[in-house]
């Protein structure tokens, strides 16, 4: 054995590990947030208001703002009409929670 492996072993046997126990805080996936983002990500980078979304869709510029703001949960039947008011395709995808 040579002397730095001795002085290691010694030292390591001597050594005195400390473990962090407090809780990890771990964010919970938002699905609701997601869609929210994509909404408003997609309608300002085709240039269009809140009211320019509300003509094309039919859903009045005020839910329009409630779903954006997260003050209205929106069936699929309503997102399908905002994906298709933006002429996106919705997709639903069930994935397992490490591909997340």
């Amino acid at each position: 054995m040579s002397d730095f492996q001795r002085i290691l072993a010694e030292k390591l046997k001597n050594a005195e590990i400390q473990i962090d126990e407090s809780p990890v805080e771990v964010e919970e996936y938002d699905i609701l947030k997601e869609v929210r983002e994509s909404i408003v990500r997609i309608r300002k980078s085709k240039d269009l208001s809140q009211k320019d979304l509300a003509i094309i869709t039919g859903i009045s510029q005020a839910n329009i703002s409630k779903i954006e703001n997260g003050r209205y949960i929106p069936s699929i039947v309503i997102l399908k009409r905002i994906a298709d008011g933006l002429n996106m395709r919705m997709s639903i995808e069930f994935l397992e929670e490490e591909e997340i």
